[in-house]
């Protein structure tokens, strides 16, 4: 209880930090990689609850920078865990009609695994849609902290317990797989495009193992969604069922292990 008393206050108080934010006051932080502009982002639910995610700009737009501002992939990827979850259907795109893996529920899934999680938005989506289970929301070690306050935030919102975790891409994670003890489904917004190599990121989704995996992301170049697609068809495709479809600028790869 004291546990909840103490994350219901600080979600209180960041609440009233982005009200001062909003009215252009300033405020600030002690850790170094929370100190820089802090920018207020809110992520309403259907049903009005209201997720809250601190942020801040690019700074000198390289790779070291990526991670602290919400991406559109990320805000659209909450919108589609929605409608998975009420309608039954991610609804994006068309599903081949001889898929041999049969859909499946976002309320069937207990263990969840955001990969680049960045702030935490899609993790924290699916915290707070699922009834039971545990979210891990992962990346590179600079850019947990960030994501360690957002998940403390929204936790009360969540049934799902919320996790932090460092994990680079490519590098063994025997440890995550060890503590989550399984995994369902593996989620990542703009993952994949000119700035990341691929294959770092199919080794990972590898040894994840999931039942169930869905990257979304923007068309940047036209280029990088097709290499990835292929590189896991390549690599797993014997192991899942893999789509990818196209939706305006945007695309989603959907993976389902075979039975």
């Amino acid at each position: 209880m004291a546990e909840e008393d103490e994350l219901e206050r600080e979600r209180d108080k960041c609440n009233d930090e982005f009200e001062r934010l909003l009215r252009g006051e300033e405020c600030d932080e002690s850790d170094e990689h929370l100190a820089r502009s802090v920018l207020p982002v809110r992520f309403t639910l259907q049903d009005n609850r209201t997720l809250l995610f601190r942020q801040r700009p690019q700074l000198n737009g390289t790779a070291d920078d990526l991670g602290f501002d919400l991406w559109r992939a990320a805000t659209v990827m909450g919108h589609l865990l929605e409608k998975w979850w009420k309608d039954g259907s991610i609804g994006f795109g068309q599903e081949e009609p001889s898929a041999p893996a049969p859909p499946m529920l976002l309320r069937d899934h207990r263990t969840v695994v955001e990969l680049g999680c960045g702030l935490g938005v899609v993790g924290c989506v699916c915290g707070a849609l699922m009834e039971t289970g545990h979210v891990y929301l992962t990346d590179l070690a600079h850019v947990c902290p960030r994501a360690q306050k957002n998940a403390d935030i929204n936790q009360p919102l969540c049934s799902a317990k919320i996790h932090v975790t460092p994990l680079a891409w490519g590098v063994p994670c025997a440890g995550l797989l060890k503590e989550s003890g399984g995994i369902d489904l593996v989620v990542g917004a703009d993952v994949v495009s000119q700035v990341y190599d691929p294959v770092p990121l199919v080794h990972t989704l590898m040894e994840l193992s999931a039942r169930h995996v869905l990257i979304l992301g923007e068309r940047h170049d036209g280029q990088s969604q097709i290499c990835f697609n292929d590189l896991c068809k390549e690599a797993m495709g014997e192991g899942y069922w893999i789509q990818m479809s196209y939706f305006e600028n945007l695309f989603l790869v959907e993976m389902r292990k075979r039975a």
